[in-house]
């Protein structure tokens, strides 16, 4: 049986108007929330009164930040024909994406936060081996600032990244060699690449999971991915998965990433009652 406080959610899953998405969730008794994009803006670009604004809510509501979410790495490589150095892109200029990391590690710092999402990169057409070699030092030189600040990056698998399957999870973990880089584990995020793996298949990086992102897909899409719905009724075995990882004693987060198209609210909190049954 699991601690339903391992309960999380991305609150853009559910809506931009943060207070009323904390009005949602107080059903299900939710402590952490892990923070994207709030009244329209991704957290990265919060001013400092932005900041302020946000910690007076959580304070007031007593409700605590599970991780900062940003969208650092998420980008295409500089040598990439994809980059535009001029373009004020997260996606497409990776050398102001790469500028963005001191400014989530003081957000992180402000919220009392000791955990900041990364990626990978996108990998592009053809990921060369000196291609290789610039992720692992960009994500070594972050590692390192965020260890020296009491704060862990958290690593999450994405598709067309270089962190897309286990194997490849496991090639950055082993190089950087760091504890204070973990895993996001998303299991929706691996089919999405053709890798619907057994609960017993993340044994292999569970001992560097430091957060669990839940989706449910609903099926398999050529050049996208995935279609994604409710928790509970799609093609993941979110309850062999989460019971196998409470049985190894996985203690972080089950964080709701929905991901619907349609009807996001209404699945999102249908979604959350699911995954409390299932940890519970």
């Amino acid at each position: 049986m699991g601690d339903i406080n391992q309960l999380s959610v991305i609150t853009d899953e559910i809506g931009q108007d943060f207070a009323k998405v904390l009005d949602l969730i107080e059903p299900f008794h939710i402590s952490h929330v892990e923070l994207r994009k709030i009244w329209g803006k991704n957290i990265v670009l919060f001013s400092d009164a932005d900041i302020a604004k946000l910690k007076e809510t959580l304070v007031n509501r007593n409700i605590s930040v599970s991780v900062v979410s940003g969208p650092l790495f998420k980008c295409f490589l500089p040598n990439s024909h994809l980059n535009n150095p001029k373009k004020k892109s997260f996606s497409r200029n990776a050398d102001y994406n790469i500028s963005l990391g001191d400014r989530l590690l003081e957000i992180a710092a402000a919220l009392n936060c000791n955990k900041v999402r990364i990626f990978a990169f996108f990998k592009g057409v053809s990921p060369q081996k000196d291609n290789w070699d610039f992720v692992i030092n960009q994500l070594q030189t972050f590692v390192d600032k965020a260890k020296s600040g009491g704060k862990v990056a958290i690593l999450e698998n994405e598709r067309g990244s270089f962190a897309d399957t286990i194997e490849n999870c496991l090639r950055i973990i082993d190089a950087i060699g760091d504890p204070a880089l973990q895993l996001v584990c998303d299991p929706g995020n691996y089919f999405a690449v053709k890798k619907n793996y057994l609960p017993a298949d993340y044994d292999a990086i569970f001992p560097h999971i430091g957060h669990v992102h839940v989706k449910d897909p609903a099926r398999y899409l050529p050049f996208f991915g995935a279609t994604f719905g409710v928790v509970g009724r799609g093609k993941m075995n979110w309850t062999g998965i989460i019971q196998h990882f409470q049985t190894q004693g996985y203690a972080g987060f089950y964080s709701l990433e929905t991901h619907s198209v349609l009807n996001l609210q209404a699945n999102s909190l249908q979604s959350l009652a699911n995954l409390q049954q299932m940890i519970q």
